[in-house]
């Protein structure tokens, strides 16, 4: 009986040399996407923080549209904008819980219930605190009266505080689509790059009611700073805490009496609604004459965005 020959075949193993292969193009294919996906998502942010603006915006119209005026800012210890103007973007349970005539201090804990709407996806610093808010509103900056007196002087924004006088639409002669009301502002916290403000020294010793461009030449003339732990909570109606100016453009320098508008992602740009609800991308690199333009609601600019 003849017996047909077995044929053994060998099984071929991966080389080591293949493997190191093999990882080299998984390595380079992730670099690759990484980027795109860091990118996307960033994106997604930006839009995200572009929205939540512009219903704020739209919440501040409606409670115009009902009052006769913005919603305005009490002071440090006072209620905020944000605070008053909670019913109209659907945070109406919340707001009936506050007491508008006691201590916003004495209230953290409502505080804590920082609705979504205030809080942009890249502010990291508050995402870990829900005291914290991402967005601010325009006052523009201080002007003084006739008497020019030091004390005696008033908001050219939109978003004041309610000692400067109801303001609204009627008010903005510049043009709705002309004029900021709220924008990014990013919070600090207590451990952030951010908390850097400039010791900017007044020229003729009072510190408000100056021409923004003489404020602002004396806050880029600083040449010491210290570290300012802007960790009020967003229900505090306080300048530089949920009111921003327009003295200088988006993402500068803080100074003791310029609290520009500053992106959390500080990525060039910052979102910006507009008094007739539309929103946008600011660049840092807008001129500052057009900035200045968009944050006054009756300084007869002509504005043209880029």
């Amino acid at each position: 009986m003849q017996h047909c020959p077995i044929k053994l075949f060998r099984r071929r193993g991966v080389t080591l040399v293949e493997v190191l292969v093999s990882l080299s193009v998984i390595g380079l294919l992730l670099a690759l996407l990484l980027p795109a996906v860091q990118s996307s998502r960033e994106a997604a942010r930006k839009m995200n923080c572009l929205s939540n603006v512009k219903q704020i915006a739209l919440g501040a119209l409606n409670y115009e549209s009902i009052f006769g005026y913005f919603p305005s800012s009490g002071g440090l210890d006072q209620p905020s904008f944000l605070v008053k103007v909670l019913p109209q973007i659907d945070q109406g349970p919340l707001f009936y819980r506050f007491d508008l005539d006691g201590s916003m201090a004495s209230q953290s804990v409502l505080a804590s219930r920082r609705p979504d709407l205030l809080f942009c996806p890249s502010d990291s610093v508050a995402a870990n605190n829900k005291l914290l808010r991402s967005y601010g509103g325009n006052v523009g900056w201080d002007e003084p009266f006739a008497s020019n007196s030091a004390t005696e002087v008033a908001s050219t924004g939109v978003i004041t505080y309610a000692t400067y006088g109801p303001i609204g639409t009627r008010d903005v002669s510049d043009g709705l689509s002309n004029t900021a009301m709220i924008s990014e502002m990013s919070s600090t916290g207590y451990s952030s790059q951010l908390q850097t403000r400039w010791n900017e020294r007044a020229t003729g010793g009072r510190p408000f009611g100056r021409d923004p461009s003489l404020m602002a030449s004396d806050c880029l003339a600083a040449t010491s700073n210290y570290q300012f732990p802007n960790a009020a909570s967003w229900i505090s109606g306080g300048f530089a805490v949920t009111l921003y100016d327009h003295i200088l453009p988006p993402n500068s320098r803080r100074c003791n009496w310029v609290t520009p508008s500053i992106g959390s992602h500080l990525s060039g740009n910052v979102s910006t609604a507009l008094c007739d609800g539309s929103a946008r991308q600011i660049n840092n690199s807008i001129d500052v004459d057009v900035w200045r333009s968009t944050g006054t609601r009756r300084g007869g600019e002509v504005v043209s965005f880029p």
